[in-house]
């Protein structure tokens, strides 16, 4: 209804795995925080992180720039919830942090939370 889909695109979804997102606590927190203007998705971001952080092999001070596109994240009165969708949570933990440091430098707030949505499990884990 909104043109953000094709019809071809939505003969392609996965209706009861949206339907056990949408329903989920998760699903409802960013409904509401979308309501109140406060849910913010596909947001990029570039940082600079010295090698040695990323790599543990390597002990340089080289900068690496990391870029990437976060899913989306939600303010609370407390703080920043990050989200993502993913699948294993052990292969994400980096790329969250990453996300968590890079969030809080672009908007000078804390991350309280970090949680992955796996659609094929349909259920949210805390990271």
């Amino acid at each position: 209804e909104t043109g953000r889909l094709c019809e071809s695109d939505t003969e392609v979804l996965n209706y009861r795995r949206l339907s056990a997102f949408f329903d989920s606590t998760l699903g409802r927190k960013m409904r509401q925080a979308q309501k109140e203007g406060r849910l913010y998705r596909e947001q990029p971001f570039v940082m600079g992180y010295p090698a040695r952080d990323l790599f543990d092999e390597r002990g340089e001070d080289e900068t690496v720039l990391v870029q990437g596109i976060i899913d989306g994240y939600y303010e609370t009165d407390d703080g920043i919830v990050l989200m993502d969708e993913k699948v294993l949570i052990s292969r994400y933990r980096r790329q969250m942090e990453l996300y968590r440091d890079a969030l809080e430098k672009m908007t000078g707030k804390k991350v309280v939370k970090c949680l992955l949505y796996s659609f094929s499990l349909s259920e949210t884990i805390e990271c």
